[in-house]
């Protein structure tokens, strides 16, 4: 099983993958679903698999826990535009569903 039963009904779940929901198995009770290809994103702007910066681009699309702006300049900041342009893809092009 992918996944454990260990947070809340109803609570968000994001996830790094190019498969569906389906395919995944997500628990019936995940509220929000998210799924962000931040691997291929990644691979395709640093030619390996980091995907950290890509997943924080979707945490700021699907939760309100950060500012976006704000985020995504820290990010440019820390780690450069490269990883300020991951996120801001991840944002773009994840997909978010109810179950």
């Amino acid at each position: 099983m992918l996944f454990r039963s260990v947070y809340e009904t109803g609570g968000t779940v994001i996830i790094n993958s190019v498969k569906s929901i389906e395919e995944l198995g997500v628990p019936e009770q995940a509220g929000e679903i998210a799924i962000v290809d931040a691997t291929g994103i990644s691979e395709a702007l640093f030619g390996r698999n980091m995907p950290n910066t890509s997943m924080l681009g979707a945490l700021a699309k699907v939760t309100d826990l950060v500012n976006k702006d704000a985020l995504f300049d820290e990010i440019a900041v820390a780690f450069g535009e490269p990883n300020r342009t991951a996120a801001q893809k991840a944002f773009d092009t994840v997909v978010i569903t109810k179950k």
